[in-house]
C-alpha cells in the first residue's frame, strides 16, 4: 500500500538496508535511553517546575525511539519478516512521529508556561500545532488521501511544525530556568541550563529542519541527501549526539539540585537542632526571669503587705487603722502592677483589646524609659487590623528588634514603621546605634539564633525579613508579609 522508496527512509541512495541499521539503530537507543534515564532520575516530590515537565520528555524519548526501529522494521524485507498488514508500517511511523512531536512540544510549553506566569497559554499550543500541521501537509500535498507522496510530505511537514517549535521551546524553557536557578543560588544548574539549551537549539537543526528529500521547499534544498553529501555523515549521528546532550545535561540538573536540596535540608535541620536548643534555653531562662520577680518583687510585696495586715490587727485606733490601710493600698497597687506587667510581657492582652500599634507602643515605652531610649511609633500606613496570628508575629519580631537595639545598639533613638504597601504589611525597625556585621552575627551562638527564629516566624506566614547594617551606621530590620497570607482587613 505504502512502497516508500529506501532515499525517503536513510536519506539517501549510499545507505542500503544495513547501513540504515547501523545509522538509526544507535540513535534509537539513545533515544530510549533518555527516556528511561529522565523517567527514573524525575523527584517524585519534587517542587521544582522541571520535574514536572519531564515526563513529557521522557515519552518523547520512548515514543520517537519506536519511530527510528520502526523505520529500520519497514525498511527489511516483509515477506521475511511476517508482521500482519506491513503495508501500514509507513502510516504507524508518521502517527508515532507526530505524537514524539507533540510530546517534544508539551515539555517546551508545559516548562516555559510553569516558569513564566504570562505565558499561561503557550499549554495549549500543540492543539494549534496539530491542525496547523493538518493544513500544511494538505497545501503540500493537494490532498489528504493516504499515498506515498502524502506519507513523504506528512514526514517531512511533521519536523517543521513539531520538531522546530517543540525545541524552540524547550530552550527557551530552559533558560528561562537559568534565571530561577540563579535566583535560589545555584550558579552551576543555571550555566547548566544554558547549555541544555544550546543543544536543544542544535537538535532543532539537526531534528527539525534536516528532512528527508521532498519537491517542496525548502526540503528539496536542505534535507538528508545535501547534508550528507556536504557533512559525510548521515543526520542521525548528530541527532543522536543531541539526544545525548540532553540527558547529560538534564540529568546533571536534577542531580544537582537533589545535592543542594540535600545540602540544605542538612543546614536547616542542623539550625533546627540550634534553634530548638536556643528554645528549651529561653524558656528555662523566662521560667528563672518570672520566678525571680516573683520572689523579688512580687513576694515581698505580698510579704509586706501582710506583715502590715498582723500590724494593722493591732492597732488601738481608728486613725491608726486609716494611717496603715493607705500603706496597704500602696503595697497592693504596686503588687497588681507588677503581676499585669508581667502578664503582659507573657501574653499581651492590649494586642488583642488595642491592637499591634498600641501594644508596640506600651512596649517601647515600659523598655525604652529605664534605658533613655526614645522610641517613635508611626501606624498611620496601617489602615486595618490584621488576623490574631499575624499580629502576634509582627510583635514577637519587633519585640526582639527592639530588645537588640536597647541591649547592644548604643542606639539613642528608634523608629518602628508600620504600613500597608505593595500588596502585603510591611514594618521598618530603625535605630541610630552602633550597627553590627551581619555576616558575623549570622553565625553568633545567641543573637544569630534570634535573628533565625525572626526569620522562622516571619517565613511561617510567606514573608521576608531583610537586615540592612553598617558599623556606626545604625540598622534597619524590613519584614514584608503578603496580604495573601496576612489576609489583610479581617479577623480570623
Amino acid at each position: 500500500m505504502f512502497g516508500l522508496p529506501l532515499t525517503l527512509l536513510s536519506g539517501a541512495v549510499e545507505l542500503n538496508s544495513v547501513s540504515i541499521v547501523y545509522v538509526l539503530f544507535p540513535y534509537g537507543l539513545v533515544l530510549f535511553a533518555m527516556g528511561l534515564a529522565i523517567a527514573q532520575e524525575i523527584p517524585r516530590h519534587s517542587t521544582l517546575p522541571l520535574s514536572k515537565s519531564l515526563w513529557w520528555l521522557a515519552g518523547f524519548g520512548f515514543t520517537h525511539s519506536a519511530v527510528e526501529w520502526l523505520v529500520i522494521v519497514q525498511t527489511m524485507p516483509q515477506e521475511h519478516m511476517g508482521f500482519p498488514h506491513s503495508d501500514l508500517l509507513p502510516l504507524l511511523v508518521l502517527s508515532m512521529m507526530v505524537i514524539s512531536g507533540l510530546l517534544l512540544v508539551q515539555f517546551g510549553a508545559s516548562l516555559l508556561a510553569s516558569s513564566i506566569y504570562k505565558a499561561q497559554l503557550v499549554r495549549w499550543i500543540g492543539l494549534l500545532l496539530l491542525p496547523l500541521w493538518l493544513l500544511t501537509l494538505w497545501l503540500t500535498s493537494g490532498g489528504l488521501g493516504f499515498s506515498n507522496e502524502v506519507i513523504q510530505h506528512g514526514t517531512v511537514t511533521a519536523r517543521y511544525v513539531f520538531y522546530v517549535p517543540g525545541t524552540v521551546l524547550s530552550a527557551l524553557a530552559l533558560l528561562s530556568q537559568r534565571g530561577l536557578f540563579k535566583s535560589m543560588g545555584m550558579p552551576q544548574i543555571a550555566h547548566d541550563c544554558t547549555w541544555g539549551a544550546a543543544v536543544f537549539g542544535f537538535k532543532g537543526i539537526v531534528a527539525g529542519l534536516i528532512v528527508p528529500p521532498a519537491n517542496f521547499f525548502p526540503a528539496s534544498v536542505l534535507n538528508y541527501t545535501s547534508f550528507l553529501a556536504t557533512v559525510g555523515l548521515h543526520a542521525a549521528v548528530f541527532r543522536a549526539l543531541a539526544a545525548a546532550g540532553i540527558t547529560f545535561f538534564v540529568l546533571r540538573v536534577l542531580r544537582q539540585f537533589a545535592a543542594q536540596q540535600r545540602r540544605e535540608l542538612q543546614h536547616a535541620s542542623h539550625q533546627l537542632k540550634r534553634l530548638s536548643t536556643q528554645v528549651l534555653n529561653a524558656q528555662e531562662e523566662e521560667r528563672k526571669r518570672v520566678a525571680r520577680e516573683l520572689h523579688d518583687d512580687t513576694a515581698q510585696l505580698l510579704s509586706s503587705l501582710l506583715l502590715r495586715l498582723k500590724m494593722l490587727q493591732r492597732a488601738e485606733s481608728l486613725d491608726e487603722v486609716l494611717d496603715r490601710s493607705k500603706h496597704l493600698v500602696e503595697l497592693a497597687t504596686q503588687a497588681t502592677e507588677g503581676v499585669r506587667r508581667m502578664a503582659f510581657e507573657l501574653r499581651p492582652a492590649a494586642l488583642e483589646d488595642l491592637g499591634l500599634p498600641a501594644a508596640i507602643r506600651w512596649y517601647a515605652e515600659e523598655l525604652a524609659a529605664p534605658r533613655g531610649l526614645s522610641v517613635n511609633v508611626c501606624s498611620g500606613g496601617l489602615r486595618d487590623r490584621l488576623p490574631a496570628h499575624v499580629e502576634l508575629t509582627i510583635y514577637r519580631v519587633v519585640q526582639e528588634a527592639l530588645t537588640n537595639v536597647a541591649k547592644h545598639s548604643g542606639a539613642r533613638r528608634a523608629d518602628v514603621t508600620l504600613e500597608q504597601a505593595h500588596g502585603g504589611v510591611r514594618v521598618l525597625v530603625e535605630d541610630d546605634g552602633c550597627g553590627f556585621d551581619v555576616n558575623e552575627l549570622a553565625h553568633s551562638q545567641e543573637r544569630g539564633l534570634g535573628l533565625f527564629g525572626m526569620r522562622e516566624r516571619v517565613s511561617l506566614l510567606g514573608g521576608a525579613l531583610q537586615i540592612d547594617s553598617r558599623i556606626q551606621r545604625g540598622t534597619r530590620i524590613t519584614l514584608e508579609i503578603p496580604i495573601a497570607a496576612a489576609a489583610v482587613g479581617g479577623r480570623q
